[in-house]
């Protein structure tokens, strides 16, 4: 108080005055001191009086007293609009007052941001020099890491880069950020383009050497900024984030918390939020579309210098530089806004419209939430550039708003409420942020890390997928048919789009790769591949089973079938029934059938050629293994086998050892099978048609028979892990080396091979 006075002693003589007399007897006093105050403090409404003697005439025209009461209510009024920021707020608005100029940009995107596909929205802001960077630095610590210990580093490429980020995308996408990385690549119920694109131990390895800077140097580096380990990165994708968009005439401006528990110099720490502490990020989004335009990651006090009091302020700063266009508003809450930010923006040819905390200094009691307020009645104050606005949503509450956009009173008279037009513009334009933040969390990326820098990382590709997201949509409204899940279907071509060459490159140069990882290849690129040996198989077996009906005309088209791929006038369509009349063919049919409609195309559904090259060329097979019968008499068809019989040749069911697929010809194995392990077999003497079973049978190998001493040769053979009940032999009975081909040959016993 003492501090206050010295600075204005008008004021404190006013205040003595009115504690000490009566309201009557000091009313031409008031008058009098009163006028000299309020006179300086106008000078900017008045500024285009021609003289002191107007000025001093419209002063006390505006300062007239009818009564000792009304009196008494002006004085009261003119004290309430004094605020502790020395700054006096009148209710009489200026009769001149200097605006902004519009911004004259179309919104939108910038020029040279055209683009087709979701792959060329995202490469506007992950561009080629960010995926160099990361791409550099991440060789550099993984061959030092290897080094470390001995080994040797692969060196990731660019498409293997751009796949790990794909697959990153992709666990956002289905919400399996909290799966463990191994049960993605390794559960068959997950999704196979995991497994397709690379390995789980070559995911884990990128994940846990990803680098964003040489860290040979970023000691040096780190002696000025907190953050040297990421801020190259992230300035790159800060300018690729102001150049390819232009706003509208309102951004605003808000903070994300990044929640972090590891160790980082700038975490911060909010007791109300649920982690507790995470990393400060400010945004600058546009008020209407989902698009941040800059961000400034809350460092803290940097090294060196001293200890920033007004962050919030500093950050609007900094962000509000890097528009391009002047002319904008720029909406915030009250955590940022203040009445000298609004003066430095207006200066900066910038508007502002903000809500302020009653505490605020500038704020005066006339402003601030009291009893006596009514609901739904609004108070006005203006001080020189700047506009407040307090309304009373209801009893004991005020929302005080600070504008240097507005300059009059408009109040909403077409609703009972009576809000100013300033509060509806508020809530028009204040959920730019938010809605870029919500877009972001809807599918994100994050998984549990202890690296700041990861998380960063993580964040970066939340937001990129947002801007990309609305680049893309903005030129392209009907994609996916304009619903609202495009964010989903719009991340998951893009998967596709990162993943395919790397898909493509992994089965080109990968050899001997397990037969889950090809099924995975197929099923997520669409592509079917079959073996030469396999269609053999399947015209080898059609020639068994003549006896069946034909299910293929089922799938047959017209003749006059529009589509040339499934034209069959070439072939009959008796002759094709007759010569193709297996459950094998059809099957293989009816499967290229489903793949083809499900893709929309029959052709490319085989790398052998369209459908109707593979109809005529097995056609012109079976038609050839026909002719090679040795019997002029009808072939009989061959007995189904019970349905828990297993072949001893594949062992698999469906069919005897005669009709295997595997069986080679007679004369060519002395044995059913045909393989380098031991197995079980079963024996039986031609001569004294004695029987015995061994579990020491090899292939092409016989055992002696104990009578007749001729070597035989077992008829049947099946592993030793699948036994049917008999073939569990006494393994306290000595195996009779003198008979057994195999230990004659050897020199030893037969069972040391393995």
């Amino acid at each position: 108080m003492q501090g206050n006075a010295t600075r204005h002693p008008e004021k404190a003589v006013l205040s003595t005055l009115c504690l000490k007399k009566p309201a009557a007897e000091v009313t031409n006093t008031l008058r009098e001191e009163y006028e000299s105050i309020a006179a300086s403090d106008l000078e900017s409404e008045i500024s285009d009086s021609d003289g002191p003697e107007e000025s001093q005439k419209t002063v006390l025209t505006d300062f007239e007293f009818s009564s000792e009461e009304s009196s008494d209510e002006e004085s009261e009024d003119r004290f309430s609009r004094w605020s502790k920021g020395d700054s006096y707020w009148t209710k009489y608005p200026p009769e001149t007052s200097e605006t902004v100029a519009s911004s004259q940009s179309c919104p939108g995107p910038a020029p040279g941001s055209s683009v087709k596909t979701p792959k060329d929205a995202w490469e506007l802001f992950m561009s080629e020099d960010i995926i160099d960077e990361i791409l550099q630095c991440t060789n550099l610590g993984g061959q030092r890491a290897g080094l470390a210990k001995g080994k040797v580093w692969q060196k990731i490429t660019k498409e293997e880069l751009k796949a790990f980020i794909g697959l990153s995308l992709l666990i956002g996408v289905e919400r399996s950020c909290d799966v463990p990385i191994r049960e993605l690549f390794m559960d068959p119920l997950q999704n196979p383009v995991y497994r397709a694109t690379m390995s789980v131990r070559r995911y884990q390895d990128l994940h846990r050497f990803l680098q964003f800077d040489n860290k040979k140097t970023r000691m040096a580096r780190e002696a000025s900024d907190h953050m040297a380990a990421f801020r190259n990165v992230w300035d790159l994708f800060m300018i690729n984030c102001r150049k390819r968009f232009i706003p509208q005439d309102c951004v605003t401006v808000g903070e994300q918390f990044v929640p972090f528990q590891g160790r980082c110099k700038f975490v911060q720490h909010l007791p109300s939020c649920p982690t507790k502490s995470g990393i400060k990020i400010f945004w600058m989004c546009d008020a209407e579309v989902p698009y941040a335009i800059d961000g400034v990651i809350h460092a803290g006090r940097q090294p060196g210098e001293e200890t920033e009091e007004n962050h919030a302020e500093n950050a609007v700063l900094r962000l509000s530089n890097g528009l391009q266009q002047k002319g904008l508003n720029i909406t915030m809450d009250s955590y940022f806004t203040s009445v000298p930010l609004a003066e430095k923006l207006f200066d900066n040819s910038l508007t502002m419209v903000g809500t302020l905390h009653h505490k605020n200094p500038h704020v005066p009691p006339i402003m601030k939430p009291s009893k006596l307020r009514a609901p739904h009645t609004s108070e006005f104050g203006f001080c020189g550039k700047v506009f407040m606005a307090s309304y009373v949503p209801k009893l004991k509450k005020a929302v005080i708003l600070l504008s240097t956009m507005h300059t009059s009173k408009a109040l909403n008279e077409t609703s009972a409420k009576n809000k100013p037009e300033v509060i509806r513009y508020y809530n028009r334009t204040k959920g730019g942020v938010s809605n870029v933040k919500q877009m972001a969390e809807k599918y994100t990326c994050k998984r549990q890390t202890k690296r700041w820098p990861m998380l960063l990382w993580y964040n970066m590709l939340d937001i990129a997928i947002v801007n990309s997201h609305s680049i893309f949509i903005a030129q392209h409204p009907s994609f996916m048919g304009g619903g609202h899940n495009t964010q989903r279907l719009f991340i998951k071509e893009l998967v596709k789009e990162l993943v395919l060459p790397q898909i493509h490159r992994r089965r080109e140069e990968s050899h001997g790769l397990s037969m889950n990882i090809l099924e995975a290849m197929d099923r997520y690129t669409s592509t079917s591949v079959y073996q030469p040996a396999q269609l053999l198989n399947w015209v080898y077996l059609s020639l068994q089973d003549t006896h069946q009906t034909s299910a293929f005309d089922a799938f047959r088209p017209e003749p006059n079938s529009s589509h040339p791929d499934l034209n069959y006038s070439k072939t009959p369509a008796n002759d094709l029934s007759s010569s193709l009349n297996s459950n094998y063919l059809n099957n293989f049919f009816q499967l290229q059938r489903n793949e083809a409609l499900n893709n929309g195309l029959y052709k490319s559904v085989s790398p052998y050629g369209s459908l109707n090259n593979i109809v005529d060329g097995l056609n012109s097979l079976t038609d050839h293994f026909s002719d090679l019968s040795l019997s002029s008499e009808p072939r009989k068809p061959s007995k189904r086998p019970p349905p828990n019989y297993l072949c001893h040749l594949c062992f698999n069911k469906g069919h005897y050892i005669k009709d295997c697929p595997q069986a080679r010809p007679k004369g060519e194995g002395l044995t059913p099978y045909q393989g380098k392990k031991r197995c079980f077999g079963e024996y039986k003497c031609p001569k004294c048609k004695r029987k015995w079973m061994s579990g020491n049978s090899w292939a092409n190998m016989g055992q002696e028979c104990i009578k007749c001493h001729i070597n035989v040769y077992p008829h049947k053979q099946r592993p030793l892990e699948k036994p049917d009940g008999l073939d569990v032999s006494d393994q306290s009975k000595e195996h009779p080396q003198h008979l057994c081909e195999k230990c004659k040959v050897l020199g030893y016993y037969c069972r040391r091979v393995q």
